[in-house]
């Protein structure tokens, strides 16, 4: 995700959406955004599929397999790939372009938000579980890191050490009431093995 909505910009038009909701109050939360942009830059994975990873977990609507997996990712990338991801180009381009290049990336920054919350509105439409207000956190953030390794998996991607940091982060913003040292433990366990 670029950023939060900026000042009058954005989120017009759009139907509601709890995966949206969900995204923005996360994203807004302390380590998050810089996470989900470390891990962006280092492998270039989707915020949006990382964000749904989470969101699916901490809704309690359950894990996603690979075949849910992969429709997410058959909705997704495309236009992440069309559409976002140029947008994105465009507005790091604009940095540092003066006042009229300001006054442009401002704009650029709003659209890439509506490709954003455009490609989530696609994402959420492949997946029909619906939340389980019981399931109890432990399982949700257990959910939530396997949907993350699904998702890696479909890209063969193996977490590295520079990732460790970032994946406490993301999921103590995603889960802000467990302490951080139950995320770094949790990242250990889930992602690097550690019993």
């Amino acid at each position: 995700m670029a950023s939060t909505l900026p000042e009058g910009g954005a989120d017009q038009g759009f139907p509601d959406d709890p995966f949206w909701d969900f995204s923005l109050a996360t994203y807004d939360r302390p380590g998050v955004a810089a996470a989900c942009l470390g891990l962006q830059d280092r492998h270039g994975i989707d915020v949006n599929m990382v964000l749904f990873c989470c969101w699916a977990g901490a809704s309690g609507a359950g894990m996603v397999d690979p075949a849910a997996m992969a429709a997410a990712l058959n909705a997704a990338l495309p236009w992440q790939r069309d559409v976002v991801v140029p947008l994105r180009r465009i507005r790091r381009d604009l940095k540092g372009a003066g006042q009229t290049g300001a006054r442009l990336r401002r704009h650029v920054a709003s659209a890439e938000i509506d490709a954003e919350h455009a490609e989530q509105l696609m994402i959420s439409a492949t997946w029909a579980p619906r939340p389980d207000a019981a399931r109890d956190e432990v399982r949700r953030i257990g959910d939530a890191c396997v949907n993350l390794r699904c998702y890696f998996d479909a890209l063969d991607l193996t977490p590295g050490e520079a990732d460790r940091a970032d994946l406490a982060a993301l999921l103590g913003g995603v889960f802000p009431l467990h302490g951080r040292w139950d995320m770094d433990a949790t990242v250990e366990k889930e992602f690097y093995g550690a019993a």
